[in-house]
């Protein structure tokens, strides 16, 4: 038998495990992580008579730099015989770590796109998964972002991540052994960026201090946490299944949501946030999931014109658009018309009424929806009512007052002022959607 030609290290079988993986988009800086992945990967998929795409992001960040090395990415992809797709971003200098990563994800996506492909494998090695779990750490990170994977879900699409138990050091090693050019980032170096600080000033200490092997320790933990949340998300996954409303991807039961375990119920709420294209920090999920099992009222921002709703009997998600900033309730109340089919709601002009026969009264009113709708009470005892929405000291009976019922029957305070009302005087007499015995 031949020599292996791949290192022990390169887990290139995880590109074997997606059957409609026949092009691979591969991000590539022009470091050495990424040049020796761009290596291996063409030699792995081409064996496998399938293709490559390299795709280079260009932040702009280190100006002349940034430039020098999309023309060395460039200049390898055409001397590899790889096909290349350049990216350059368009933002302020000194931007932040998490906006950067933000817009080279959306290039990532676009590249996809335009390649017609839903996977892409990223040179993150050992020591980047550590560094990375440690900064997650110091942000109090939910289990999800403390687990390594070799491959994941993100941003739509399946992330491989080949070289993930391979030290930084093996790659550079090979990069030598092999003759793989690359270049190297200055700005690793500079401590400004909370990774670097942790990888140059932080884990250094640590291992001076308190444990050498510390970075195998942090290796260790989190492999099991992501064991343990691969566990949890398929667990939280059927758990949304079967809390949804008739198959609505917006709209879940609160109470079946409460039956289940903290650790689960955070990872539902997670995947919720995450099937509307929007991510939240581990204090937010858990601020949801204590309203949640409370079986209190919140609205949540989720980004991008969305909402997340908790009521005591529904969770669910308002749609608005991009860039809305806040939501009213008139906006709630018109958007749940369209989730709760049977819900009618109207803002009433107050208009006096005249019992038909047997007490009968009925109205048309235009709905918040812009519908038509024919509104019917039979009020005992009276020959004229008003019909309306609700008012300061309206009373059900002789002394409870029409809120306090609204809230014994968990009606949420976004539906309250657009329920009709008939009434005669301050007494209720008929209330949609609301018992009144």
């Amino acid at each position: 038998m031949g020599e292996n030609p791949f290192p022990s290290w390169f887990e290139g079988k995880i590109l074997d495990t997606e059957s409609g993986c026949q092009t691979l988009l591969v991000g590539v800086s022009g470091g050495p992580d990424s040049m020796v992945l761009l290596h291996l990967a063409k030699k792995w998929m081409t064996n496998c008579g399938r293709r490559i795409v390299a795709v280079h992001v260009n932040h702009g960040q280190r100006e002349l730099e940034s430039d020098q090395d999309e023309d060395f990415v460039a200049s390898q992809c055409e001397l590899t015989g790889v096909e290349l797709r350049k990216y350059r971003l368009i933002l302020p200098l000194e931007s932040g770590e998490e906006a950067l990563r933000r817009e080279r994800y959306a290039c990532f996506v676009q590249a996809a796109t335009i390649e017609e492909t839903l996977f892409l494998a990223l040179g993150h090695n050992r020591d980047d998964l550590i560094e990375t779990s440690l900064f997650h750490q110091f942000r109090g990170s939910g289990m999800e972002g403390l687990s390594f994977r070799s491959k994941a879900l993100s941003h739509g699409m399946t992330l491989f991540r080949p070289l993930w138990r391979a030290a930084r050091s093996e790659i550079l090693a090979f990069a030598e052994e092999q003759g793989i050019p690359f270049v190297l980032d200055q700005s690793n170096s500079e401590n400004k960026y909370a990774r670097n600080a942790i990888r140059n000033l932080i884990l250094p200490e640590i291992e001076c201090r308190i444990n050498p092997a510390v970075r195998d320790a942090i290796w260790r933990m989190s492999v099991a946490v992501g064991e343990a949340q691969d566990f949890i998300r398929d667990h939280a996954r059927e758990v949304l299944h079967g809390s949804m409303v008739n198959g609505n991807q917006d709209l879940f039961k609160a109470s079946s949501l409460r039956n289940y375990a903290p650790a689960v119920l955070a990872e539902a709420i997670r995947q919720i946030i995450a099937n509307v294209g929007s991510t939240s920090g581990m204090d937010k999920i858990l601020r949801i999931r204590n309203v949640i099992y409370a079986g209190s009222y919140d609205e949540v921002a989720l980004g991008n014109g969305m909402w997340l709703i908790i009521e005591k009997k529904f969770v669910w998600i308002y749609r608005g658009f991009k860039g809305q900033e806040s939501v009213s309730h008139k906006d709630l109340a018109t958007a749940a018309m369209g989730i709760f089919p049977d819900l009618r709601l109207s803002n009433v002009v107050s208009t006096e009424l005249t019992a038909v026969e047997n007490c009968s009264f009925s109205a048309k009113l235009l709905m918040l929806d812009g519908h038509l709708g024919c509104f019917k009470a039979i009020c005992d005892g009276v020959n004229t009512v008003q019909i309306r929405n609700r008012l300061p000291g309206d009373l059900v009976g002789r002394t409870t007052t029409l809120k306090k019922r609204m809230i014994e029957q968990s009606i949420p305070r976004y539906l309250r002022n657009f329920i009709v009302v008939f009434a005669s005087g301050s007494q209720v007499l008929h209330v949609e959607h609301l018992d009144l015995a």
